[in-house]
């Protein structure tokens, strides 16, 4: 039996239907987003009001962007109680409350114990409470909230602990078990997380919240026995009316597998509350989880490549190209076509915004504080087993030609090879011309495919062309600034020098200028396509073409008065951090293939070793995006991430940017509006906001433990990452030389 009304709760309209005994559809479906695996990032509802377990890592989503990082320890034991320690005097929390939550809670309560007597001052947002007196000893203090000082969104809890540091052990200044925000006093709150074993449990009013962005077709399954309890979803979008769903038993004893369609939601962010109603104590959920029509991608292992082509094209804006930017005035069809028949993917960040950096996290597979390549003389530890060491070890022949000077012998960079040869610095082995522009290096390239081949060949070019110096490339240039220029500075290049001054706005640049150096830096982008199609006609020459996998990307972009600066370094906007990222062997990574999900750049070092078949290291945080490529793992929003020295930190999610700054301080951006990374959003849009909050503070808190082949990504984990956070196993940190646990 179904029953439809309409009815009237809090203001908003709600349709409500609760169904007996329902069967989940017939039709084939495959889970895309587990609730149990992803319970980290649940949010716990207890009788209305924002329940935060500080004991359970999930804490990690509220710690401000672990901004400064050594304010808490998570996952810390005191009196047999699962807490998290504060390690300052002052530390904050950013939480975010639904509108009900916001307009309805009353009272801030909190269980903690101070090593010494003191005073708890707690401010939210802007509000001052009033202070209270604790002893030392586990107690639970209850602050009276006034009438406008939560937000619907994200709400600022800031503690101040006046006891002063534990004199031994851990030196804390308190141990938080628990906190809530809710409209009366909590008693004892029960369960202490969201979940028992991997079984999620919603007690009686109360329940999880999750920010989700399901995509079209997407539903909600979930498998529950409970007799005379009701699953409660409830689902909210911007600029939408909530919908609310009621699933249940009508008292009878049994299992349920029930079913909610997402149409409400579909293709955007929304917040997905399940709560539990009725006679029951509380709601056990077996299983819980997204689906999407059609059954699993399975993978297929085509023939392994027998070479490998890897060209890397420094500073290069990923807007440059037709397959990221159709409206570009750049010519490059050498890789418009590769896209056509290979695999791009459209949304790639890298993980530094110059060479050092970026090079360093493609180089080992690890994010840059895990490389600890941020300093300028910094090395990269010869520990580290880099993506050329295990390929030559998996058998072939390594050979690399480059032009970039940070990528060096002396930075680290030179093992693993047969053949490495830098011409920046290998000054007595440079002929003339000067091999440095992308001919030239393509040429040794060339070359060296004239000597009998080897068994299996890895190539490696890091090209420079779109790198000041800026040399203009003709018959380029002249396409992209016919007319005539009457300057005398930028008549053919643009000098390295003069571009510092520019970057460092020392030295203004007159319009006429600023069009001329675009034209160049253009110029070069075509021209480095031309020396890569060069490249490729040798290799179909040699008939080595289709048993080669050629791997194109960049170490960074470079800002063109985009947000009026120019240079590259200084910044994590689109126009540095989205690079091209474009993998062309048919057999394993199919063709015209465009994947929209997020990925990072660090990824290509386990992609390479498992089209090979050869093993991933164990530091390797990284993953494969060989089943990426074939829909695997596509079925839900997938970030790409990148860093400026680790000071600030970007997420994409979809259409959403977050940028994080050095103190926590946060910023979004629609990529898919007219105004980009030009309107700041976070004011209009906290279901965004808080859904990219989520996945970026989760990352950040366990960062140095992260690594995407056991644990997932950051907005979508697998079952190894809450089984190894709340039983405290599982991999250790990612250092050069260790292996995980």
């Amino acid at each position: 039996m179904l029953c439809s009304c309409r009815t009237r709760s809090r203001g908003a309209l709600v349709v409500a239907a609760l169904l007996l005994a329902l069967p989940a559809s017939a039709a084939v479906h495959h889970p895309v987003f587990s609730l149990s695996d992803n319970r980290v990032l649940a949010h716990l509802i207890r009788e209305g009001g924002l329940f935060v377990a500080a004991g359970h890592p999930g804490l990690a989503k509220y710690l401000n962007f672990a901004r400064p990082p050594s304010s808490w320890r998570l996952g810390a034991k005191e009196e047999g109680r699962a807490v998290a320690l504060a390690l300052r005097k002052l530390v904050v929390l950013r939480v975010p409350l639904s509108a009900e939550q916001a307009a309805s809670a009353r009272r801030l309560v909190l269980s903690l114990k101070l090593p010494r007597a003191g005073k708890l001052h707690v401010r939210l947002n802007g509000t001052d409470l009033e202070p209270m007196p604790l002893s030392a000893s586990f107690q639970t203090a209850t602050l009276q909230v006034p009438v406008g000082a939560l937000v619907a969104g994200e709400n600022r809890v800031q503690l101040q602990l006046g006891g002063g540091r534990a004199g031994s052990g851990e030196r804390s200044y308190a141990a938080l078990e628990w906190l809530y925000l809710g409209e009366r006093a909590l008693g004892a709150p029960g369960l202490l997380g969201p979940a028992r074993g991997r079984r999620l449990v919603l007690p009686r009013d109360g329940g999880l919240a999750y920010y989700v962005h399901p995509y079209r077709g997407a539903r909600l399954r979930a498998r529950f026995g409970a007799a005379g309890c009701a699953l409660r979803v409830r689902m909210v979008a911007h600029g939408a009316r909530p919908v609310e769903v009621v699933r249940g038993d009508g008292g009878k004893a049994g299992v349920v597998e029930a079913t909610v369609e997402l149409g409400a939601i579909e293709q955007r962010v929304a917040r997905l509350e399940l709560t539990a109603q009725g006679r029951c104590h509380e709601l056990e959920l077996s299983e819980a989880a997204l689906e999407l029509p059609g059954p699993a991608p399975t993978l297929k292992r085509g023939k392994a490549p027998k070479h490998i082509l890897f060209w890397m094209m420094d500073n290069a804006r990923a807007d440059r190209y037709k397959l990221y930017n159709p409206s570009t005035r750049v010519e490059t069809p050498v890789l418009t076509e590769l896209g056509r028949s290979g695999t791009v993917f459209a949304r790639a960040y890298v993980q530094g915004n110059e060479s050092r950096v970026s090079h360093a996290s493609i180089w080992t597979g690890a994010y840059p504080r895990q490389a600890r390549f941020l300093e300028p003389k910094a090395k990269l530890d010869l520990a580290w087993v880099t993506f050329p060491e295990a390929i030559q070890k998996a058998g072939f022949h390594t050979a690399a030609w480059l032009a970039n000077g940070f990528v060096a012998k002396r930075w680290g960079f030179g093992e693993g090879w047969n053949l490495f040869k830098n011409y920046i610095h290998d000054k007595a082995d440079v002929p003339q011309p000067s091999p440095l522009p992308a001919e030239g290096l393509a040429g040794y390239a060339i070359r060296s495919l004239e000597k009998p081949a080897k068994d299996r060949l890895f190539i490696y070019l890091g090209t420079i062309d779109s790198h000041v110096s800026w040399r203009g490339r003709q018959p380029w240039l002249k396409r992209y600034h016919p007319e005539a220029y009457t300057g005398t500075v930028f008549k053919k290049d643009v000098p390295g020098l003069v571009w510092v001054k520019i970057a460092t706005r020392e030295r203004a640049v007159t319009p006429e200028e600023q069009k001329r150096i675009l034209a160049i830096y253009d110029s070069t982008v075509s021209y480095n396509d031309h020396a890569l199609g060069q490249l490729l006609a040798t290799l179909k020459a040699k008939k080595l073409r289709d048993e080669t996998m050629i791997v194109v990307t960049a170490d960074h972009g470079e800002e063109l008065w985009d947000h009026g600066r120019a240079g590259h370094g200084s910044t994590i906007r689109q126009e540095l951090v989205a690079v091209p990222l474009l993998i062309h062997y048919p057999p394993l990574f199919g063709q015209g293939v465009v994947v929209k999900q997020g990925v990072d750049t660090l990824s290509i070092m386990p992609t390479l070793l498992d089209a090979i078949g050869a093993p991933i290291p164990e530091t390797v945080q990284g993953e494969s995006l060989l089943p990426l490529a074939q829909g695997i793992g596509a079925g839900y929003p997938r970030p790409a991430i990148a860093s400026q020295y680790e000071l600030a930190h970007a997420m994409r999610l979809e259409r959403w940017k977050l940028r994080v700054s050095g103190v926590g301080r946060s910023e979004l951006f629609d990529l898919e509006s007219k105004q980009g990374e030009h309107r700041e959003l976070s004011g209009e849009r906290p279901l965004e906001v808080r859904w990219l909050t989520d996945a970026l503070s989760t990352w950040l808190t366990f960062q140095d433990r992260w690594r995407s082949l056991r644990w997932g990504v950051a907005s979508n984990h697998t079952a190894a990452l809450p089984d190894d956070l709340e039983s405290g196993s599982g991999p250790g940190p990612v250092r050069p030389g260790a292996a995980a646990k």
